[in-house]
């Protein structure tokens, strides 16, 4: 089996995929919990885990000035997209109200760098050859909320589908849309 059937497999099943570890992570975040001690490591992984959650934006910002430069068709997608996952996150923020894993706030469930991390390495994926590259960045960005005690493993997980989920079913929209404008009726 190549690479380009399991590509085909896994573009069949993802969204399902993405469902069922959402509605998991959702249903773990609804659980009570206690607060917990931060993951025992050393100090200077602590500290680039919480440098690298703390900027992840400019990555972001850099790797979208990147895409309008290649494609300026992709910024309206782009930008609507991780406005609607922000959205939807602050949204469930507020519905779901899990406590952090430090105990200070209750806005948990789930990670918001974790799932615009992931919506943008979604989009970069679908547009761009190289856009996997982002996932490998949006996993870092996930691991660095639970070294920081910002959040659950759980939040992170459900971010990360979440953020996949949001970002293929806007731009199969946003794509279905443009073709039916473009495309002369008959």
């Amino acid at each position: 089996m190549g690479s380009n059937s399991t590509g085909k497999i896994w573009r069949k099943f993802s969204p399902a995929v993405s469902i069922l570890v959402f509605a998991f992570s959702l249903f773990w975040a609804l659980l009570p919990k206690s607060p917990k001690e931060p993951i025992d490591l050393p100090l200077i992984v602590r500290e680039f885990a919480g440098e690298v959650g703390n900027k992840y934006w400019w990555a972001l910002v850099a790797g979208g000035l990147v895409t309008i430069w290649r494609n300026r068709k992709l910024l309206a997608p782009l930008l609507l997209t991780l406005l609607l996952t922000q959205v939807v996150v602050e949204a469930l923020k507020l519905t779901v109200g899990e406590m952090r894993p430090d105990g200070r706030l209750f806005n948990s469930f789930p990670s918001g760098h974790t799932t615009s991390s992931f919506a943008y390495a979604a989009f970069m994926s679908a547009h761009f050859r190289w856009g996997w590259l982002w996932y490998l960045f949006a996993t870092v960005v996930g691991l660095s909320r639970i070294i920081i005690n910002a959040h659950w493993w759980h939040d992170v997980l459900g971010g990360a589908a979440l953020g996949y989920l949001l970002t293929t079913t806007f731009c199969r929209c946003w794509h279905s849309k443009r073709e039916r404008i473009s495309s002369p009726q008959a």
